[in-house]
């Protein structure tokens, strides 16, 4: 049984709150929290909820942070945690 990492994961994660949140050209990953719980097979099926949870202003940036869970699909948690991420302020 091949297991997919969870950075792996947590990668595909991130790339996805850049589509959705549309994150501009010059944005900076920062932080990353991972809270690993269970192991998913390669080739199993996933869900991936993401929230906003903090948005500040500092300068020239603004710096967002975003909570994630992931679940297998039969609802068990597979992992959870946090990204945050420096986003030039152009306003």
């Amino acid at each position: 049984m091949d297991k997919f990492p969870a950075t792996a994961i947590v990668a595909k994660v991130l790339a996805m709150a850049l589509e959705v949140y549309a994150l501009p050209s010059g944005t900076v990953h920062l932080a990353q929290q991972i809270e690993s719980k269970n192991i998913v097979e390669v080739g199993g099926l996933v869900e991936v909820w993401g929230k906003p949870s903090r948005s500040i202003v500092r300068g020239n940036w603004r710096y967002h942070s975003i909570e994630f869970i992931v679940l297998h699909y039969n609802k068990t948690e597979i992992l959870s945690g946090k990204t945050t991420v420096m986003v030039p302020n152009n306003e």
